[in-house]
């Protein structure tokens, strides 16, 4: 059983872990998305809100982000823009605030990366 248990996990060890170490950025595919699509989360806190992808401007995948479970056509609580890898550039935000403020990652967020994050990361408040 002994022999079994650690062949096993030499062999994961020997085919998964390359595997993990060259997948560095999963990004969703949004141009196999269609627009309208919805994706609901909720936080181990409890925490809920809902991703709606609206499409392409400017050269972007824009999804807009909205507080609870529910669809809503008002403003949404951030508007994310993705580069045609999935990776997230940038986001305007609200929160309570009238006018909205811009976080950007150069060149792109590593929020979404597997393992080390080759690429710098920096964060420009704008």
């Amino acid at each position: 059983m002994r022999k079994l248990l650690f062949a096993a996990s030499l062999a994961f060890t020997v085919f998964a872990l390359p595997i993990s170490a060259t997948a560095q950025n999963v990004g969703v595919q949004y141009n196999q998305m269609p627009v309208g699509t919805t994706a609901y989360y909720q936080h181990t806190d409890g925490r809920k809100w809902v991703d709606i992808y609206k499409g392409v401007k400017r050269g972007l995948h824009v999804v807009e982000r909205f507080k609870g479970h529910k669809k809503s056509s008002g403003r949404p609580e951030q508007t994310q823009y993705f580069d045609k890898s999935g990776r997230l550039l940038n986001y305007r935000a609200y929160g309570d605030r009238a006018k909205p403020y811009k976080i950007a990652y150069k060149p792109f967020s590593c929020y979404y990366t597997v393992g080390d994050c080759t690429r710098p990361d920096g964060l420009v408040t704008v």
